[in-house]
């Protein structure tokens, strides 16, 4: 058990200041790419998760006005 803790206080990601910076107000996490995949297209990645971060927010929205309607009509 002494083992498992050293280790998870020798794997240290940085600070909080070395990991977030702040745009436009707003917390946003920094991606280090230097050490990623040259393959990889990043910006379509990111498109991509944007889109589906959208989607994922007119759902809960829809399901929200879909249960409220459902309480109104069917109670």
């Amino acid at each position: 058990m002494n083992g498992a803790r050293r280790l998870m206080a020798d794997t240290t990601c940085g600070t909080k200041e070395d990991n977030v910076q702040k745009t436009l107000g707003r917390k946003t996490v920094a991606i280090d790419l230097s050490g990623g995949n040259p393959e990889m297209d990043y910006a379509q990645a990111e498109h991509t998760y944007k889109q589906f971060i959208t989607f994922t927010k007119i759902s809960i929205v829809f399901l929200v006005v879909l249960l409220a309607g459902m309480a109104f009509f069917l109670t």
